[in-house]
């Protein structure tokens, strides 16, 4: 027998002749079941709880009950679909756009063993369009900060899933999920397309993932609500991870947007940012930002980050934050107007320890007369920083320098000396040698390249550098054994690809 869901109608497992009169199909209609009287049904035994076509079936052992079937409309009726399931629940949603006067909330909870699934019918389209929510600020009858609300909001739920959903046209956020109770959310190949706020939030959330999806045109000013105060920026970032805990951020694409890609911020913990793609963002594609308070065991692996102002940004910006455990490696940066890595100095430019930066392959980075001054590789821009390893990566090719300090060269061995920032075993391959340039910002000191310790002067010969391709032939000097002493990822091969 197929799972519930599509496969029950392929296989007619109900009999529409002896169900007369206790189920009917409508495209934008939902039915509610209950156990009374049992429809017929034909080799059924057992199965999940399924919303099918708009239809929920309830589990049973010989059949399916009835209640008399209350039709809905498309807006209401979706909502009260959602307020209706339970754990174990499998909503398809019917097809098509729905234009929603106010935002869609779940804040259903499944079990561990039995989570409930929000996704389209099989083989359709659901798109949440916020056009009409918002649109325009009331502060009387509104939130007081519109920009906390979402067109979709997960909220003191738990063991929910969400799939195939598409939100667009927000003037908030896209997809939101929040709520001190709120814990294991799933996101999967959902997508935001334009959105005032960030594409999708987790905001003090647990053991929550962003899988696989897509989020683009976020934080667009043009989409403030008429009659909201105009900020200087729109609010937050692309994605936005603030004070998450235990949570996942893979597989996504993250693109065309007008401030930062992935933040993970505030006091967020224990979370992974990885095989996601971000590009054509005009900040940092990545960042990690801790503000309140201390954030810590957050890392950054096997991204791709290419066309953005910043590849990976590093700061603690709010003041008596702190940062330490932050782990980035096995990325690709390139091709960013200014550097791979920054740490940066924004705002307190706080306390940053144990950040361990490696096998990342950071190539053709930085630009001529950039605001922030000489722009490149890996750029130490901040000197607020103790127990910092940089090692095993490839720099090369990068406009202003491989590695840089905002430390004077000859302080560079005692200074770093005594706040244990270790750089070594890199490919450090230079080729520009441009003359110092100054930053328009008065907050960015001057950038000095340096050369860190049992550096590979070497051109790492990328198959095609022009191409993206930054694999590399056997002959290559990079596949040589990396920092044996290493604190972590006691690596074979120096950069991301090892190939």
């Amino acid at each position: 027998m197929k799972e519930a869901g599509l496969g029950l109608l392929e296989d007619t497992i109900l009999d529409p002749q002896s169900t007369a009169g206790c189920l009917e199909m409508h495209a934008r209609t939902a039915y509610i079941w209950k156990h009374e009287p049992f429809c017929q049904l034909k080799a059924a035994t057992s199965i999940a709880s399924t919303l099918i076509f708009g239809v929920l079936l309830l589990s049973a052992t010989t059949g399916y009950s009835q209640r008399t079937p209350v039709p809905i409309p498309s807006e209401s009726g979706l909502r009260e679909m959602l307020a209706q399931s339970k754990p174990g629940d499998t909503v398809f949603i019917p097809g098509g756009v729905y234009r929603l006067s106010a935002p869609i909330v779940i804040n259903s909870s499944g079990t561990e063993k039995a989570w409930i699934t929000f996704m389209p019918r099989p083989g359709e389209e659901v798109v949440f369009d916020g056009s009409d929510y918002l649109s325009s600020y009331n502060p009387a009858t509104q939130p007081k900060r519109p920009s906390s609300s979402g067109v979709l909001v997960v909220q003191d739920a738990r063991f929910v899933r969400l799939q195939h959903i598409t939100v667009r046209n927000s003037h908030t956020t896209g997809i939101l999920i929040t709520g001190k109770s709120t814990s294991h959310i799933e996101l999967i190949h959902c997508k935001t397309e334009g959105s005032y706020n960030s594409g999708i939030g987790l905001w003090y959330v647990d053991s929550c993932k962003i899988l696989h999806c897509e989020v683009t045109k976020a934080n667009d000013m043009e989409r403030i609500p008429a009659g909201l105060k105009r900020p200087s920026e729109a609010p937050h970032e692309a994605i936005s991870i603030a004070g998450a805990t235990h949570f996942e951020v893979a597989h996504n694409l993250v693109h065309d947007g007008f401030k930062e890609g992935i933040d993970v911020k505030e006091v967020s913990a224990y979370g992974v940012v990885h095989h996601n793609k971000v590009y054509r963002m005009p900040r940092q594609g990545l960042y990690v930002d801790s503000w309140f308070g201390r954030l810590h065991h957050v890392e950054f692996h096997h991204n791709e980050v290419y066309g953005c102002q910043w590849g990976m940004a590093v700061s603690a910006e709010d003041k008596n934050s702190s940062m330490d455990s932050v782990f980035i490696h096995h990325n690709l940066l390139y091709n960013n107007r200014g550097s791979g890595v920054l740490f940066g100095v924004w705002g307190e430019n706080e306390k940053r320890s144990h950040i361990y930066v490696y096998n990342n392959t950071i190539v053709n980075n930085g630009s001529a007369k950039h605001w922030a001054g000489l722009t490149g590789g890996i750029d130490i821009r901040s000197s607020n920083l103790r127990h910092v390893y940089i090692y095993n990566n490839i720099s090369a090719f990068n406009y202003g320098f491989a590695i840089g300090s905002s430390v004077p060269s000859p302080q560079v061995g005692k200074t770093f000396g005594e706040q244990d920032i270790v750089v070594t075993h890199n490919v450090e391959w230079q080729v520009n040698k441009p003359p110092q340039e100054g930053s328009s910002n008065p907050s960015f000191p001057a950038l000095i390249p340096l050369d860190g310790g049992s550096a590979i002067k070497a051109d790492p010969q990328f198959n095609d550098r022009k191409g993206s391709d930054f694999t590399f032939p056997r002959r290559s000097r990079v596949l040589k054994a990396g920092w044996k002493e290493a604190p972590r990822g006691k690596a074979v091969y120096l950069g991301a690809t090892g190939k």
